[in-house]
């Protein structure tokens, strides 16, 4: 937080992430194209019956950086606050913040990296004299860009007959809004 001028204060905050798995491997329920290897046992209903299963092998993941990440993600708020004499209090505020990049799998696939999404949101504040009433008008997402949250793009395995289901999950950003509040106090 830094105060410009006596009206005016600048606030924020940076954050690096740069993640690394390290020696990892795992087995991965949403490979596409998974490694099958065979198990082979006995079962036992009536008598002994020799058996066989498929099973995904665990993939070498070392290295990675971890899903859901971004490296970069910053916000940045201008806040201006103004006396109006008799009339009471004026804030104006405006916070611009970035969401870096990511990959939404742990195995790291160019073809599932989440892009990186600004958003902009205003507000206009005026408060009573005394306090006892305030008036906001707001815009959240004022430039309504839309990005992910989260996003999954898993794929559901059918390991019989060994086919997969692509089954994209995820959250998305609120589109723009426009609003106005007002408080009052008894």
């Amino acid at each position: 937080v830094f105060n410009l001028t006596e009206a005016l204060r600048v606030s924020g905050f940076y954050s690096y992430l740069d993640s690394d798995l390290g020696t990892f491997s795992t087995i991965l329920r949403s490979d596409p194209n998974p490694d099958i290897r065979y198990h082979y046992g006995y079962t036992w209903d009536d008598e002994p019956t020799l058996q066989w299963w498929a099973y995904p092998a665990p993939k070498d993941l070392s290295g990675g950086k971890l899903p859901q990440q971004p490296k970069h993600k910053w916000a940045l708020t201008l806040a201006y606050d103004r006396p109006l004499a008799n009339l009471g209090w004026l804030q104006l505020l405006g916070t611009w913040s970035h969401t870096g990049e990511r990959y939404s799998l742990v195995q790291n696939v160019d073809a599932f990296l989440i892009p990186s999404y600004d958003r902009l949101d205003l507000r206009a504040t005026w408060t009573s004299p005394k306090g006892h009433w305030s008036a906001s008008l707001y815009v959240q997402n004022a430039l309504d860009e839309i990005g992910f949250i989260e996003y999954y793009a898993g794929f559901r395995p059918d390991w019989a007959w060994g086919a997969t289901e692509a089954y994209p999950r995820g959250i998305m950003t609120d589109p723009r809004q426009i609003g106005f509040v007002l408080h009052w106090k008894l």
